[in-house]
């Protein structure tokens, strides 16, 4: 555990802010986390890290849940205050082989840009394209820092993006070529039917699942987010179809073992 000064604190929106520590000596691979909480305090919460790898700061992005203990905290925390950090965690990452010669497609919803804006702050040089799904215009955060026509908004609640409705009907309207290398972090919900838009539009999500938001990650919590989400759902059928997709994504010889362990409810037979 390290302890971080607070530099800066840049609020987005009401409840959306972005907090600057020092970074001292900490170093991480962009897309992934650290848990963050005050100093002395027993309470943590995970946070993709916002900035690049390359910058001498040190940046997350949060959005203040009604409902959740440690946002709503730091949303109070002034310049000068020091929080503790934990981590580097995680494995979402881009294949460094892959960065000079592919076109990637970033797809994300509200705070789910946060790794993503990493990705791009610290490789400028990449052919991508970011896909981010806002309910309004205002939730587009920092969109300004992304090079003219690299930004794609998608509002579903007014016509002030660059397309009216989600990123899902921004991808049935648009098909992604099948070489496309895609990563997706957001909504539970999003990340589902998107999965299922850009399989059938020809790209291979289960012979190259790194491609997409699994690339790499640590396959538990991956799994454990699309478990969340089928258990939202009311309808046992399709819940059940998302728990099989999660199965199908995990590492071979894990698959069995690893997932009855973690639910230990549904048969995938």
């Amino acid at each position: 555990m390290r302890s971080h000064k607070v530099i800066e604190i840049r609020n987005l929106t009401d409840s959306t802010y972005i907090i600057r520590m020092e970074k001292n000596d900490f170093t991480f691979k962009t897309g992934q986390y650290i848990t963050l909480g005050f100093s002395g305090s027993i309470d943590r919460r995970e946070y993709s890290i916002y900035s690049s790898e390359n910058d001498d700061f040190l940046e997350v992005l949060i959005k203040e849940v009604e409902s959740g203990l440690v946002s709503k905290k730091l949303k109070r925390c002034k310049v000068g205050d020091h929080l503790d950090v934990d981590g580097p965690f995680g494995h979402f990452s881009l294949e460094e082989t892959e960065i000079g010669k592919k076109k990637f497609l970033f797809i994300a919803t509200g705070t789910g840009i946060s790794p993503i804006h990493s990705f791009v702050e610290t490789h400028p040089e990449m052919d991508y394209q970011v896909l981010h799904g806002v309910r309004i215009e205002e939730e587009a955060y920092e969109k300004e820092k992304y090079p003219k026509g690299k930004y794609i908004l998608c509002t579903s609640r007014e016509k002030s993006g660059d397309y009216y409705g989600r990123v899902t009907d921004y991808l049935l309207n648009n098909p992604i070529p099948s070489d496309t290398v895609c990563y997706l972090c957001g909504n539970c919900h999003m990340i589902y039917e998107a999965y299922d838009i850009l399989e059938k539009q020809g790209i291979s999500l289960l012979e190259e699942a790194s491609s997409l938001f699994m690339r790499g990650e640590n396959y538990q919590s991956a799994v454990r987010t699309l478990y969340d989400c089928a258990r939202s759902i009311k309808n046992e059928e399709k819940s059940i179809s998302i728990l099989k997709k999660a199965l199908k994504l995990v590492p071979g010889k894990l698959q069995d073992q690893q997932i009855k362990a973690l639910f230990g409810l549904i048969s995938f037979n």
